[in-house]
């Protein structure tokens, strides 16, 4: 029966490991990597190994002044804004209509009341708030 080789995970041997190959220089990695032979040892090499890897990308990737974002972070990122022009838009339309509609409304939102929820207003009102929301929309462009 042929004899199998267990790999063993990353342990704070191999975490300390790593640690101590970032510090080496690429010479010193190289003869450690072609210098080491043994089943216990494996760790070790591929620690070196990956760290050498590791450098070679580093060098080959073109230099960036901004950090990378991920696209979590961007979408994060538009939610935040898209909620803050909502908030915006919802201020800019109580003040209108607070100031052509009717001076007693306390929010736009839907109360499910009758007397909270309609309001009686002239022609004129509601034509002065179209024309001031227009505007404000205009104005934003």
């Amino acid at each position: 029966m042929p004899k199998t080789t267990k790999t063993k995970p990353a342990t704070t041997k191999t975490t300390a490991a790593r640690a101590r190959y970032a510090a080496m220089t690429d010479e010193q990695l190289h003869k450690l990597t072609s210098g080491i032979h043994g089943r216990y040892n494996l760790a070790t090499r591929e620690a070196a190994h990956a760290e050498i890897q590791r450098r070679e990308r580093a060098a080959a990737a073109p230099a960036t002044t901004t950090p990378a974002v991920s696209p979590a972070d961007e979408g994060i990122q538009a939610a935040r804004a898209d909620a803050r022009e909502a908030r915006e838009l919802d201020a800019l339309l109580l003040a209108i209509a607070k100031e052509h509609i009717a001076r007693d409304i306390e929010t736009l939102e839907t109360r499910r009341s009758g007397s909270l929820d309609f309001y009686d207003c002239a022609v004129w009102g509601i034509r002065a708030a179209l024309q001031a929301a227009y505007e404000a929309g205009r104005n934003a462009k």
